[in-house]
């Protein structure tokens, strides 16, 4: 982790900052470890990358590069594959022992959740020296890294190389271990636990409040993508439909086409430009033989004898009202069918927060989110913080690690009283040039 470190790039002045920089939520300074590839120095710039990314090999296959789209190349022909080159790093040049500070602090922090958001925190706070224990649910690491993304778009030793570098910096994992059952607020602090980081994220997949959702062949996305990343199967039909425009509907149809299926569609009320993905993930989709429905909504599921026969669905006339908020509205009269025998809902996630259950200090929002300072990530409730999608809502992957990120550096300040700063956070132009 690299605290006011200095630069030395002769083209950056003041407040100015490359753009790719600046689009990227951890800040990753991508020129460095490009040219660095360019000259044949690849363990050296893959160590550029970690000192930055506390999750590489896993970035490098599912980040949506936001860097790229920025990328003044953009103006002459096409972006930089930041992704992909940081991608080829973390597969081949990976292998090296963690860091050790020499720096140790008597604070035990406890963080709950191994997703992006836990463990980039953990990264963080052991590089300072502080001893951290992570406890996760579920038998391994990686949170919804591993229990939702295909194995597909992020092969499992990714995610082990980038967690075993971490465990090398002295960070504990006790898995199996789930908060508000095997252990509590009060334990923790029993236990001599400081500080608390809640890093859970959404586990539970929405809902639709409409007829036939309870049929047989109606399936909840993220527990449908669990399934498969555990078993490697899952029962589903031949005729498959799934409801939603993000990124986890697109897993679910490519990993629905992967059980040979022999048709997988997706509708959502978005037209395509509207999706809430990247252009790159539904282009993947439509070329591996997706078909899409846009602009049309759920009305109900039919069904047969028990079972999943179809959607019937409406037309939308806009997804977003006036005031830009989420407020679809359809046109009557408009009804089709679409024929399905197996329909998996993915229309976004929820969070559980059960453990908060006698901890009415701590503030939540409306919509199951938890609320925090924006700067420091600390919660209404002294000596707890959160950060990832619990905090976002929906969020990714380096949004995640960019929140357990800056949380680290706030719980160093309010422990130490200190004022330790990451500049390359502070407000800057993106008018800087490329090097």
């Amino acid at each position: 982790m690299e605290i006011d470190k200095p630069c030395t790039k002769s083209n950056k002045k003041g407040n100015e900052e490359a753009p790719c920089i600046l689009a990227c939520p951890i800040r990753q300074d991508a020129r460095d470890y490009v040219q660095l590839i360019a000259r044949g120095r690849f363990q050296e710039a893959f160590r550029v990358v970690r000192e930055r990314n506390p999750l590489p090999s896993a970035c490098g296959r599912i980040c949506t590069h936001p860097c790229e789209t920025k990328c003044r190349r953009n103006s002459t022909d096409a972006p930089i594959a930041i992704a992909w080159l940081k991608r080829f790093l973390g597969d081949n040049f990976s292998h090296e022992t963690g860091k050790i500070t020499s720096e140790k602090y008597p604070e035990k922090i406890a963080i709950i959740g191994a997703g992006p958001a836990g463990l980039a925190a953990a990264n963080d706070l052991a590089l300072l020296g502080y001893s951290c224990t992570i406890f996760e649910s579920n038998p391994t690491p990686g949170g919804m890294l591993r229990m939702g993304v295909p194995t597909y778009r992020l092969p499992r030793t990714a995610i082990d190389n980038d967690v075993e570098y971490i465990k090398k910096l002295g960070v504990e994992i006790r898995y199996n271990t789930t908060f508000g059952v095997d252990i509590t607020f009060d334990s923790l602090k029993k236990d001599g636990f400081s500080v608390l980081f809640i890093g859970v994220g959404l586990s539970e997949s929405r809902s639709l409040n409409i007829e036939g959702v309870q049929l047989e062949g109606v399936l909840k996305g993220v527990s449908f993508l669990n399934e498969v990343n555990t078993t490697g199967s899952a029962k589903i039909g031949k005729n498959v439909l799934v409801i939603g425009g993000g990124a986890v509907a697109m897993d679910c149809a490519r990993t629905a086409l992967r059980l040979r299926t022999d048709k997988v569609s997706v509708a959502c009320l978005e037209s395509r430009k509207e999706m809430p993905t990247t252009d790159f993930e539904i282009e993947e989709a439509v070329h591996e033989g997706v078909a899409l429905y846009n602009s049309i909504g759920p009305k109900r599921i039919l069904g047969k004898n028990g079972r999943v026969s179809g959607l019937e669905t409406l037309k939308v006339k806009y997804v977003f009202d006036e005031q830009k908020r989420f407020n679809p509205a359809f046109y009557e009269g408009s009804e089709s069918v679409i024929e399905a025998d197996t329909i998996i809902l993915a229309i976004g996630q929820a969070s559980n927060l059960s453990f908060l259950k006698g901890q009415e200090g701590i503030q939540i929002t409306r919509g199951g989110t938890i609320i925090v300072n924006p700067n420091t990530f600390s919660a209404s409730v002294h000596g707890i913080y959160a950060g990832g999608d619990v905090v976002l809502g929906r969020g990714t992957m380096t949004e995640s690690m960019a929140q357990g990120k800056k949380a680290a550096i706030a719980i160093h300040n309010a422990l130490r009283n200190a004022a330790l700063k990451d500049e390359k956070w502070a407000e800057k132009t993106g008018s800087a040039r490329c090097g």
